[in-house]
Order: C-alpha cells, then structure tokens, then sequence
C-alpha cells in the first residue's frame, strides 16, 4: 500500500470534500510539476489546519503532503531498482513490506496529531527510538502506558477481527454473505459476541472523545 492508497481508502469523505473543493480548483495536477507539488502542499496544511488551529494538526498536514512528494518523486527510481533488480511485486512479502512502510510512516504523523506541543511529538518520538525501551514488550510495561489488562486483550482481539474482515475482502468475499449463510446458533452468537464486545470497551469515565476539540 502506498501513501495514495491510504488517503483513497482512509477518512473518504473528507479527502474527497478536500479534492473537489480545494485540490481541484488550484488545478490540481494539471499544471507544472512544481505547481502540482505546491497544490497537493497546500491541500494537506489547510486539512491538518481543518482539525483545529493548532502547530501541530498543521504539521501533521504538512508531514502527509511530504510524503506524498517524497513517494512521487522517487516511484521512478524505485521502479528502476526494482526492474533492475528483477523483484516480483506480486508476491506477499513484497505486499507485506509496502504496508509495513505505510503503516509505520502513518503512525510518526498521528504522534504530532495527538501531541499538545511539536517538542512534545519529537520527544516521543526520540524516546520510540530509544532501544532501552524494547524491554516494555518483555515485562508489564504496556500496561502502564494507558491499557489495562481488560482494554488491552479487547485492542487485540479487536485487530484480529480486523485483519480477518480485511483478509475476505482481499478474497473477494462479502463478509455479510458469509455470515447470512450460517446457521442462526452461530450467527446471533456473533452478533451477541459483538456487541458484548461493544459494551466492554465503552468509556464510561466521561472523557471527552478527542473530535469534541474539533
């Protein structure tokens, strides 16, 4: 998966009110290379700006638009690489590495995104790089950084169903389908499964959802 892949695929309605309304009308890539560039620039500030008005929804807007420059710029040298280096794109490990590359870069952006201050963004991630830190995967240490035991087991399994519904998808098969041609025992079990699911993840402490500052 590229950078475009995830902006085709991620929060829809938005990059597309963002296209049609904005990208579109400075030309969008119907101009000079350099102006092409400056639009897609500035189509990513305005929507890092849209999240509210503050350094670092901006800088999250700027670090996606890089990205987006940076991925144009090299695809020609990356495909020259790979054509000279004979690698077969179609095979999973090649699929596996471009979404490790998306899902990782995707990641740096959103720690400015939630991040009170840009200091406080580079400090976190300085601290990611910092190896002592492995040893909070060995131990509890992961449980000491905002998950209990409960919030954590419902995040994995969470991402198991996830990458289950993801992987029929990439098969080609209707995950309601599926589901309509089971037997009734299995299907309310499911249902009744989710929205247990649903109630033991609810936050009912009273804080406040993060687009409420929006």
């Amino acid at each position: 998966m590229f950078l475009k892949d995830f902006w085709r695929r991620w929060h829809i309605s938005l990059s597309t009110w963002f296209r049609d309304y904005l990208y579109i009308p400075l030309r969008g890539s119907r101009c000079s290379t350099w102006k092409k560039y400056r639009n897609i620039m500035i189509t990513f500030v305005v929507s890092g700006l849209w999240h509210g008005a503050s350094l670092t929804f901006v800088f999250w807007g700027f670090i996606h638009g890089a990205y987006q420059l940076l991925e144009d710029f090299i695809a020609p040298y990356v495909e020259r690489i790979i054509t000279k280096l004979k690698i077969n794109t179609t095979v999973f490990s090649w699929k596996l590495l471009r979404i490790l590359k998306t899902f990782i870069l995707v990641d740096i952006a959103w720690i400015f995104f939630r991040a009170d201050r840009i200091s406080s963004a580079f400090y976190i991630l300085k601290k990611s790089l910092d190896l002592d830190n492995i040893g909070l995967i060995l131990n509890d240490g992961l449980y000491q950084m905002g998950l209990d035991t409960k919030n954590m087991n419902i995040l994995l399994f969470s991402i198991l169903i996830l990458a289950l519904v993801s992987y029929m998808k990439e098969k080609g098969k209707n995950l309601y389908s599926w589901l309509s041609s089971q037997n009734l025992a299995f299907r309310y079990a499911v249902y009744w499964g989710a929205v247990v699911l649903i109630l033991f993840s609810l936050d009912i402490t009273g804080q406040e959802f993060i687009y409420f500052q929006f």
